[in-house]
């Protein structure tokens, strides 16, 4: 596992490579911006645990493990996200910040208190969706969108949500 504050890319040359396997995590207790050029062939997961106000700059890289958002924090997107694996907010505030997103899932199964402002953003999730009765959501694998009201403060805005679309 890897430990940081903040995870910052910017002047990285000649096409940095991210690496490491599924089971291990880069836990990070701020802010990440990744490099234009960066290579992400990570394939654990991104845990973001923080009670302060955080941001999120993936430059257009696409990440390949599980983002968790852990924590009272906040964190705002400073362009569009796209990972081939799933957003798991569990506690504080994520907005969208008008950008999109491309990802496997969200899910957000927690009770605790959470805030999802998603503006104007489209929202694209391509895992496989189960078909469960309208009104009802399963957390597993087969699930696209998995939202637990409690607790919770959404605003939509003018967002357009698409299951089961095409990755990035």
């Amino acid at each position: 596992n890897a430990y940081c504050n903040n995870m910052d890319w910017t002047g990285a040359t000649n096409n940095p490579v991210l690496v490491g396997d599924a089971g291990y995590q880069i836990q990070l207790q701020g802010s990440i911006t990744l490099a234009t050029n960066l290579i992400a062939d990570f394939t654990g997961d991104y845990s973001f645990s923080s009670t302060t106000i955080n941001t999120i700059n993936l430059q257009g890289v696409t990440l390949n493990g599980d983002a968790q958002l852990i924590g009272t924090g906040q964190w705002t997107l400073q362009n569009d996200f796209n990972s081939n694996q799933n957003i798991l907010f569990n506690e504080g505030t994520f907005n969208t910040n008008n950008f999109n997103l491309s990802i496997a899932g969200f899910i957000s199964n927690s009770s605790l208190t959470r805030n999802i402002d998603l503006s104007n953003s489209t929202i694209k999730t391509f895992g496989k969706s189960s078909a469960l009765p309208i009104g009802s959501f399963l957390l597993g694998t087969d699930s696209t969108w998995v939202i637990n009201s409690t607790n919770l403060t959404f605003n939509p805005g003018t967002s357009t949500i698409e299951m089961n679309s095409t990755s990035n």
